[in-house]
């Protein structure tokens, strides 16, 4: 506890520097340096305690809140560079979603997968509440990709012929679809209609 009261004032003290100084620069460093010092502490916590909590949420306990703390410092404190705060918020969110997904490959249990499964579906929600591109497409892929990997034995097994079957079946909709627009009267609808949401899409951030 002594060490950990040490360190948050450390934090504490980078805060009142960040009063101090004059510099717009000089103030985001600092109050930078404070949220990031407040890593040190919760780590310690963490380092004691872990062997009390499911080793299922290490990986979520150590990656969340380093992101969390990312995001927080790239909206509040650095958020009039927003072309750059946009790639670097991209950058982040693709590091936590691989270190995440490979913690699961890693155990391998059904539990890591709807944990990466549920965030997923959290990210997906947030792009499209608040129209972001990257939580909602990084939502998604992650979502298929887990779907796909856990359904692996049922496909790995499948027979050959199967995947013929497959293939013909996708060749024949596509097909019956084209000679269906190509007789019914309100042909183009549908294509308006995804170009608009393509359209809308392209408009979020």
């Amino acid at each position: 506890w002594l060490e950990t009261i040490t360190l948050v004032l450390f934090s504490v003290w980078f805060f009142w520097q960040s009063k101090r100084v004059h510099k717009p620069i000089n103030t985001k460093v600092f109050q930078s340096l404070a949220a990031i010092s407040l890593l040190a502490p919760y780590n310690l916590l963490l380092s004691e305690c872990i062997d009390l909590i499911p080793e299922l949420i290490h990986a979520e306990l150590r990656a969340l809140p380093m992101f969390a703390l990312i995001i927080g410092l790239l909206k509040k404190v650095w958020s009039s560079y927003q072309p750059i705060i946009q790639h670097l918020e991209t950058v982040a969110l693709v590091f936590l979603t691989l270190y995440l997904v490979g913690d699961a490959l890693q155990s391998g249990t059904i539990w890591d997968a709807l944990i990466i499964g549920v965030l997923s579906i959290i990210s997906l929600l947030i792009g499209m509440r608040y129209q972001i591109k990257d939580y909602f497409l990084v939502g998604i892929g992650t979502l298929l990709f887990n779907l796909i990997y856990q359904t692996r034995p049922f496909w790995g097994n499948l027979p050959w012929w199967a995947y013929l079957l497959f293939a013909g079946l996708l060749f024949i909709t596509i097909a019956s679809y084209n000679e269906w627009k190509k007789q019914q009267d309100d042909d183009g609808k549908f294509e308006q209609k995804l170009r608009q949401l393509f359209a809308q899409f392209k408009k979020w951030n």
